[in-house]
C-alpha cells in the first residue's frame, strides 16, 4: 500500500485503494487522520524515531512497526519512505510504501516456537536418557551388596551353631523378608531402564496361556486369603496358545492380581477371564475394589504415577508395576486397556495375538461346535 503525508501537519493528503483495503478506513476516514495514529501505541516511541530519521536524511528504509486497523486489531508492517522536495530542496510531503507483513511474521513465530520445541524435546529426550542411565547404574551398583546381605543373611538363618535365639530369628526373617522386597524394586527399575532404553528382551515358545494363568492364579491365592477376598476363575476349557514369554505374562497376571487385592476391601471378589476375540485372546480381571478417577486415567501407565487416596497411601507401592506390564504386553503384540468407577471397581483387559497353534486349535473348535 502507498501512503502520502503532509510533512509539515502529518495528516495523510493521498493514498491507494490497498490502503483503504488493508487498514479497514474508508478514503475520508484515513485523510481526517495523522499518520503517527496509524501507528500502534506499543510502537509510538519507534514511529517518533523513525519521522525524526525521515527529517533528517529523507528516506527511511524497511523499518518494521505495527500498525492500527480499523476495529482495534493491528497487522506488521514494513515501511520505506522516500522524501519529495520543493524547489528549495525542503521536504513537504512523503511517500511512504508499506508491506503488510502479518504472514511473514506469523511464519517467523511460528518456526521460532517449532524450533524451541524441537529444543526442548531433545533435551527432555536427553534427560529421559540419562534418568534410564541412572536408573540403570543405580540398580545394578544395590544388587551387589544386596545379594550379598540375602546370601548371608540366609545362611545365618540355618542357624547351624545351634546358638541363635528365637528374636534372633525373627529379626534375620525381617532382614530376608525386606531384602526380597527390595530385589524386587530394584527389578522393576531395571525392567522400566530397559523398557526405556529399548533392550527389554523376551524369551518366547509356544506357551499355553491358560496353563499360566492357572499357575499365576494358584500363586495369588494365599494374598486373597489373607485380606478375606474371593478370587474366581473362569477359563475355556480348551488350551489358547500363543507365542510369547511365559515368566513375563505370568508377571502381567501377577502384578494385576496383586493390585486387585492390594486396592480392594474385605470380602470383596476379583474374577479372572479367558476368551477369544477373533485372532486374540483377551485376559480380563475385574475387581471390587476402589477404583479410579477420571482425572488419574490419562496418568496410570506414566512411571513412579499413584493415586493419591487413603487406600493407595496405606499401600506400598512404586508406581512402576503396570508400565512395566504395558511394555511386556507391547513386546507380545498386544494391548492392555482399562475401565474404571471410581468406588466401584476396575476391569483389565490384556489382548495377545494367538500363535500359528493358537489359531489352529480355535479353528479345530469351531469345526467341531458346527459338527455336533
Amino acid at each position: 500500500m502507498i501512503i502520502s503525508v503532509d510533512v509539515e501537519t502529518g495528516f495523510i493528503v493521498d493514498h491507494n485503494r490497498t490502503a483503504n483495503i488493508t487498514l479497514g478506513y474508508e478514503p475520508d476516514e484515513l485523510e481526517r487522520m495523522r499518520v503517527f495514529d496509524l501507528y500502534h501505541p506499543s510502537d509510538r516511541s519507534k514511529a517518533k524515531s523513525i519521522l525524526r530519521r525521515f527529517r533528517n536524511v529523507g528516506s527511511v528504509v524497511d523499518a518494521r512497526v505495527k500498525f492500527v486497523v480499523k476495529g482495534g486489531g493491528s497487522i506488521d508492517v514494513s515501511v520505506n519512505m522516500t522524501a519529495i522536495r520543493d524547489s528549495s530542496g525542503k521536504i513537504t510531503r512523503s511517500i511512504s510504501t508499506i508491506r503488510d507483513e502479518s504472514e511473514r511474521v506469523e511464519a517467523e513465530k511460528v518456526l521460532g516456537f517449532a524450533r524451541q520445541l524441537d529444543s526442548e524435546n531433545r533435551e527432555l529426550v536427553r534427560l529421559n536418557e540419562m534418568r534410564s542411565e541412572f536408573l540403570s547404574r543405580v540398580s545394578h551398583e544395590l544388587r551387589t551388596p544386596l545379594t550379598a546381605l540375602l546370601a548371608f543373611a540366609s545362611i545365618l538363618s540355618k542357624d547351624r551353631t545351634g546358638t541363635l535365639t528365637p528374636k534372633q530369628a525373627e529379626q534375620l526373617g525381617y532382614i530376608r523378608n525386606n531384602g526380597w522386597k527390595l530385589e524386587g524394586l530394584i527389578e522393576d527399575l531395571l525392567d522400566v531402564a530397559r523398557a526405556e532404553a529399548g533392550s527389554f528382551d523376551i524369551d518366547t515358545s509356544e506357551i499355553d496361556l491358560t496353563g499360566v494363568i492357572k499357575s499365576a492364579v494358584d500363586e495369588a491365592h494365599s494374598i486373597f486369603e489373607l485380606k478375606n477376598q474371593r478370587l474366581s476363575l473362569d477359563l475355556p476349557t480348551e488350551s489358547a496358545w500363543i507365542t510369547g514369554d511365559d515368566k513375563r505374562i505370568s508377571q502381567v497376571i501377577s502384578n494385576l492380581l496383586t493390585n486387585a487385592s492390594k486396592y480392594s476391601l474385605p470380602a470383596t471378589n476379583t474374577t479372572v477371564r479367558l476368551s477369544r476375540e477373533n485372532r486374540r485372546m483377551c485376559l480380563t480381571i475385574i475387581d471390587q475394589g476402589i477404583g479410579i478417577s477420571e482425572s488419574d486415567m490419562p496418568k496410570l501407565f506414566s512411571p513412579f504415577f499413584r493415586a493419591d487416596n487413603e487406600l493407595t497411601r496405606r499401600e506400598a507401592g512404586t508406581g512402576l508395576g503396570l508400565v512395566i506390564i504395558k511394555s511386556i504386553v507391547e513386546l507380545h503384540g498386544g494391548t492392555i486397556t482399562v475401565d474404571s468407577t471410581e468406588g466401584t471397581g476396575s476391569t483389565f483387559r490384556v489382548l495377545l495375538p494367538l500363535s500359528v497353534e493358537g489359531l489352529a486349535t480355535a479353528a479345530g473348535s469351531i469345526t467341531d461346535h458346527l459338527a455336533s
